[in-house]
């Protein structure tokens, strides 16, 4: 599970990407999954709501990692010697 959510790899980015596109259709036709079935509509809010409390934190987690990776990424490409000196040239004078 570690590998899953702290791996650069492209397998494990792929991976970590698919899983946050699975749960997102999960989360977006759940109420009308429940709605499938033959239970009332009090029951069928009940369900939906736990079941997002649950698929909410999963998808948090998952998009902390990637975020995580894509800020480390532009912290690299935005280090650059050119665009340090091109920063500190905009500044103005104190």
């Amino acid at each position: 599970m570690e590998w899953f959510l702290t791996s650069n790899s492209t397998v494990a980015r792929i991976l970590r990407t698919l899983a946050q596109g699975l749960l997102g259709v999960l989360t977006a036709w759940l109420p009308e999954l429940v709605g499938l079935f033959n239970i009332p509509d009090y029951l069928q809010a009940i369900i939906v709501a736990v079941v997002m409390a649950i698929l909410s934190p999963i998808m948090s987690e998952l998009g902390k990692h990637v975020e995580a990776v894509n800020a480390a990424k532009r912290f690299l490409m935005d280090t650059s010697p050119y665009d340090n000196e091109e920063v500190l040239a905009r500044q103005p004078d104190k």
